[in-house]
């Protein structure tokens, strides 16, 4: 998810997978493979990612997820519309809660509404601001991963 919205980078995914590697004395072939990836385009590291077995858990990095763009946006909120425009691509993701979709499809209204010049752009970033506020608690967690 986070490569796909761009909240993260896939020289984070790489480093991951360089900490992987150095834990495990043998680490799997898809963790080395992604390890060796900084040059490779995002759509194969996707791909790489997305040949893990089993079934992810889809709360917790999700969270975490929007945690990191609510550090992104305290970081320089003049990325606030960069972080909806990302933020809604999860809008189709099959397993997020219907909830969390209805939040992500207000931000987007919010950033069409931007866009037609209804709302400040101040406004835009205190709505986004207001919406990833709920994430804070898990701050913590994306300093240890980023």
């Amino acid at each position: 998810m986070g490569l796909v919205t761009g909240i993260v980078d896939k020289r984070s995914v790489v480093e991951w997978a360089d900490n992987e590697i150095a834990r495990n004395p043998v680490p799997e072939h898809e963790i080395i493979e992604l390890s060796l990836s900084s040059n490779r385009p995002y759509s194969q590291i996707i791909w790489l990612l997305s040949s893990f077995e089993g079934e992810p858990d889809y709360d917790l990095p999700l969270k975490l997820l929007l945690a990191r763009a609510g550090v992104l946006l305290e970081q320089d909120p003049g990325r606030a519309s960069a972080i909806i425009m990302g933020l809604r691509l999860l809008i189709e993701e099959e397993h997020l809660s219907k909830d969390v979709k209805s939040q992500l499809a207000d931000l987007k209204s919010y950033l069409d509404m931007y866009k037609q010049t209804n709302i400040s752009f101040e406004d835009l970033t205190t709505r986004l601001s207001s919406f990833l506020d709920r994430y804070a608690d898990y701050k913590p967690q994306v300093n240890q991963i980023a």
